[in-house]
């Protein structure tokens, strides 16, 4: 199911920072989504109540595991030159539990009122690579440059205004296609879309580190 059809990276740099793009990632993303979807995701870090977190959208993950995502991050650890990031949420002492694991972001907005703020700009501890699920091409993810910006706490801290951080880039949602950074390096996070108030905003991602 979680098949490779397309190992073609195309690279291209803004502002110094290196982006990989790989259209039409897997060979069956259907049967990709169906499968993820099958299962109910989980509250991400703080429950139903906690500030904006199920007031203002529903934060959500699936976190799953299967043999068969271990040829992707394979894979993918040759791309990005960094390894696997552990899971620290799979209690077995096996090293390769981190090669079984399905993480998404499950997202969905319950009001559209925060068009003179982003949504959460954040780094992550190594390579960021996302692979978005949705059909129809919406609004992906934002790329910043800190101004006047420290991360605070996801959920609380969450709606940063536009003055605080400077867009540096943006790339659109497009179904199957995988992108990849440094999400160490750049501050980063979902672009909001007026559809997510509609529809669940999928993708699924992997972590790396140097």
């Amino acid at each position: 199911m979680f098949e490779i059809n397309n190992r073609e990276v195309q690279t291209y740099t803004i502002d110094n920072h290196e982006f990989s793009v790989i259209n039409d990632f897997y060979k069956y993303p259907d049967q990709v989504v169906n499968w993820i979807t099958s299962f109910e995701p989980v509250w991400h870090k703080h429950m139903d109540g906690y500030f904006h977190q199920g007031v203002d959208f529903l934060d959500k993950r699936h976190h799953l595991y299967t043999y068969e995502i271990e040829p992707v991050y394979r894979f993918l650890e040759q791309v990005t030159q960094q390894k696997t990031e552990p899971d620290t949420l799979y209690d077995e002492t096996s090293e390769q539990n981190e090669y079984f694991k399905i993480s998404t972001n499950y997202t969905k907005f319950l009001n559209h009122k925060y068009d003179d703020h982003y949504f959460f700009p954040h780094i992550d501890l190594g390579k960021t690579a996302i692979c978005y699920l949705n059909k129809s091409k919406s609004n992906g993810t934002n790329f910043y440059k800190s101004l006047d910006y420290t991360q605070g706490i996801e959920h609380k801290d969450h709606f940063i205004p536009k003055d605080n951080i400077e867009l540096i880039h943006h790339v659109h949602s497009e179904y199957n296609k995988l992108l990849i950074w440094d999400g160490q390096d750049l501050y980063h996070g979902l672009c909001m879309d007026k559809k997510y108030t509609k529809e669940w905003r999928l993708n699924q991602v992997f972590f790396f580190t140097p």
